[in-house]
């Protein structure tokens, strides 16, 4: 199975990520909306339990679908397998039930994973681990390489307060690079879905 931090391709592309679902403004959606950002969330349940309506209107905005960011958000580095699915399967299947459709990428909190974390993603239908290679905590981008976007970037940002006021920082910073914000499924569709290779 993969594990991304940059999408290989040349299209004049970046990725924009957004974890948890702590916070739900309703300034992002119209921000979405009107921009046509098509964002990637990488959701966490126990964050989003009681307010899955936001993030249905979030997929329905960018058309893209909710992807796995676990159940309660642990280290997953170094926990038996089982424990490991509970985490992965068990937002997967939580998800597809909120949102109609079970993930197919997972990014494993904290960037915390093993040959396990693998191989129990693979056993709850996962295709690929999604990291980063950029991210914007607090209206910061903080550049893995380079202090510009580069072709295939993937931007992380989190669901929290000032996500309305980070985002045109981060979509400022795409344009000044040259670049578009590229919708992540697009590149990484479900296998067997058209597009997948």
């Amino acid at each position: 199975m993969p594990v991304l931090t940059h999408v290989p391709t040349t299209d004049k592309v970046v990725f924009i990520t957004i974890d948890d679902g702590y916070a739900r403004d309703p300034q992002v959606v119209a921000l979405l909306a009107a921009r046509h950002v098509p964002v990637t969330p990488f959701l966490t349940v126990d964050a989003v339990r009681g307010h899955d309506a936001y993030f249905a209107r979030i997929q329905s905005t960018t058309g893209q679908h909710v992807q796995n960011h676990s159940v309660s958000h642990p280290h997953l580095k170094g926990r038996s397998r089982a424990a490991q699915e509970t985490e992965i399967c068990g937002a997967s299947s939580t998800f597809a039930s909120w949102f109609g459709e079970s993930p197919w990428l997972f990014r494993p909190p904290y960037g915390s994973y093993d040959d396990t974390t693998r191989q129990a993603a693979a056993a709850c239908g996962v295709s690929a681990l999604v990291l980063w290679d950029v991210s914007l905590p607090h209206d910061v981008l903080r550049f893995a390489s380079g202090t510009t976007f580069r072709p295939g970037d993937i931007l992380l940002i989190h669901w929290r307060p000032g996500l309305a006021r980070d985002l045109p920082v981060a979509l400022a910073a795409v344009a000044a690079a040259g670049l578009r914000v590229g919708a992540l499924q697009d590149y990484l569709p479900r296998p067997g879905h058209p597009g997948a290779t």
